[in-house]
């Protein structure tokens, strides 16, 4: 997959959200082929890997959570500049020597291992809406990128201990109950954002 998002890059004008998205569904499909033409004794992997488990993680899944945070925490730690200047403007980045191409080629690595390591606990779902919309969430509120990937972790956890606290009172998928709280939390934050502009302007008129 991250080679293939290099070679859309490279051949086409579309951006890499776009074509990470495309890939992303490509060969999650394949992934699901494959499953799915065993014997039908793995329906059961292939739900959980569609959907997740978490009523079900256990140490293991745990600790392969806690690897994969480890190493894209210090990957963001380590490359951040050249993760930053690279993602903005290719040609400064060249410029101060930060090699652009390999950095946007260690970004999307670091995004693999955060979307791989994820599917077998929490499931495609859940991981898809996680990776967007708490972000865009946060995006709307913030112009700094430490904050909007603060924002972003902040938004995440309380749709998650949103999401866990409703689906069992209301006995839903926990998975897609997380993943719709994210979605909630972002149209809310949307709502908030136009009203205060709304306000804002409003405020700017009668002080004209």
């Amino acid at each position: 997959m991250v080679g293939g998002v290099n070679v859309v890059r490279a051949a086409s004008p579309l951006p890499d959200d776009t074509s990470i998205g495309i890939l992303f569904v490509g060969f999650l499909s394949v992934a699901v082929v494959i499953m799915s033409s065993q014997r039908s004794t793995y329906s059961g992997d292939l739900n959980r890997f569609l959907f997740g488990s978490l009523t079900g993680v256990d140490n293991g899944d745990l600790v392969r959570q806690i690897v994969a945070t480890a190493i894209t925490l210090v990957g963001v730690v380590v490359f951040y500049r050249a993760f930053l200047v690279s993602t903005f403007d290719e040609r400064q980045a060249t410029m101060l020597g930060l090699r652009p191409r390999l950095a946007h080629i260690g970004l999307l690595v670091l995004i693999a291992v955060a979307i791989v390591s994820s599917f077998s606990t929490v499931g495609n779902l859940l991981v898809f809406a996680f990776l967007v919309a708490p972000p865009a969430t946060a995006t709307l509120f913030a112009s700094r990128v430490p904050v909007v990937m603060v924002g972003a972790a902040l938004v995440g956890m309380s749709a998650s201990v949103v999401g866990l606290l409703v689906s069992y009172h209301s006995d839903t998928a926990a998975g897609a109950t997380m993943a719709m709280c994210a979605v909630i939390a972002f149209f809310l934050a949307l709502i908030a954002r136009w009203a205060r502009v709304q306000l804002a302007s409003r405020h700017a008129v009668a002080a004209g």
